[in-house]
């Protein structure tokens, strides 16, 4: 199962885009529209998405430009 989290500089939870999904061996791609869990947009700047799986945890930084 696999979760992919965003989060905001301060290292607040901003949305859970997956939620312990299974998926097949591969590359995927998930898209994130800028919104936090209440659907609403947030400001342009630094973001880190976090990917959780059994055996490992990835965390990166992505920038939002609007």
């Amino acid at each position: 199962p696999v979760t992919l989290e965003i989060f905001n500089s301060k290292g607040e939870k901003i949305n859970t885009l997956v939620n312990r999904k299974i998926f097949s061996k591969g590359k995927h791609t998930q898209v994130w529209s800028g919104k936090d869990k209440l659907g609403q947009k947030v400001p342009s700047g630094v973001y880190f998405y976090k990917i959780s799986t059994k055996n490992e945890v990835l965390v990166k930084k992505a920038i939002l430009v609007k």
